[in-house]
């Protein structure tokens, strides 16, 4: 027999008395979540929350035919799985899978009973459920009964936002179903956020390989010069493969990303030219004098003569780097 409306308020009254306990299982769920995401690096957001007494009220009248009183006489959870809830809110939906895997292992690993349901659809609502029992160890809160259910979603931020406005159509609104408007408006929606959720992929995927190549070695003379070429937009002249060495020999490890910390941290481009105009006087060094003079202060003075001392045979720029850094220590410790 569906439940009736009595039953209903009764079901709402007995949650409404342990209401706050859910809320701090869906709190203590979050915390979980916020070191099992976190420890993986990914872009996200993580929320949280207890059924309101109102939703399941609605939810349950809605339902009142899948039901019967006596599936409440033990405990409210089950059957409600989800009234304690988070959600894991991904920017890419390249990452679902390894998030999903990684919260679903370490609920499996710490005793929990889950459950995963793909709800992933292109065109309606996404996204993957997980039903955790509370019969484990990575969460305990006072007043829930083991064999409680709650629910944590993983999806995109653009999934969350159609599936809640699809909720909202859904579950508050007298018929339950769209009207034409809203039908086609959600239509529009799904396809632009399908678009933006390709768009973020593959501008992310081109990132990557940016960052990729910028952690990556420089290997030879030539990677040095074009990373130098592109950085001051104009042809360089000067012993490159002499500052490779150097840089090599100063840097580790030297990466594009690591040349750029050394000028961000260095000498202004202005500074070092009024240095080198100064210090190399008949412009021998070239734009490999004024790169050395950018970036001498990211190194110990004791580095670079260490460095130059161990080659018999130093080249011009090596000796041109010591005699300068020698020189600026030499200021430095007179204005002391």
């Amino acid at each position: 027999m569906p439940l009736s409306h009595e039953d209903v308020l009764l079901i709402v009254g007995r949650y409404d008395e342990c209401c706050q306990s859910f809320e701090h299982l869906a709190s203590s769920v979050h915390g979980v979540l916020a070191k099992v995401v976190g420890s993986r690096a990914t872009r996200h957001m993580i929320t949280h929350r207890a059924k309101s007494p109102t939703s399941l009220e609605r939810k349950l009248w809605k339902d009142r035919d899948r039901y019967v009183a006596g599936d409440f006489d033990g405990s409210l959870s089950p059957p409600m799985k989800d009234l304690a809830a988070a959600r894991v809110l991904l920017y890419l939906p390249a990452d679902i899978d390894q998030i999903v895997d990684a919260v679903h292992d370490h609920f499996s690993s710490a005793g929990h009973t889950v459950v995963r349901k793909d709800k992933r659809r292109l065109d309606e609502y996404s996204a993957v459920h997980l039903q955790v029992t509370c019969d484990g160890s990575a969460m305990t809160v006072e007043g829930i009964p083991p064999t409680t259910v709650l629910e944590i979603q993983v999806c995109t931020i653009a999934d969350h936002l159609w599936n809640e406005l699809e909720h909202d159509i859904i579950y508050k609104q007298p018929s339950g179903e769209p009207d034409a408007a809203q039908q086609e408006l959600l239509f529009v929606l799904r396809g632009e956020l399908n678009l933006a959720a390709s768009t973020a992929n593959r501008l992310m995927r081109h990132t990557n390989e940016l960052i990729a190549a910028n952690t990556a070695r420089i290997v030879n003379v030539e990677e040095l010069q074009f990373a130098l070429r592109v950085r001051a937009n104009r042809a360089l002249r000067g012993d490159f493969s002499a500052l490779f060495d150097l840089l090599v020999g100063l840097v580790d490890p030297f990466s594009r990303a690591a040349l750029h910390g050394c000028f961000e941290t260095g000498r202004l481009e202005g500074d070092a030219q009024a240095l080198l105009d100064e210090l190399d006087v008949d412009g021998a060094q070239g734009d490999v004098g004024l790169i050395v003079l950018q970036l001498l202060p990211n190194f110990a003075l004791a580095a670079i003569e260490a460095f130059v001392d161990s080659h018999e045979d130093p080249p011009p720029l090596f000796k041109f780097a010591r005699r300068v850094a020698v020189a600026v220590h030499t200021r430095a410790s007179k204005h002391e």
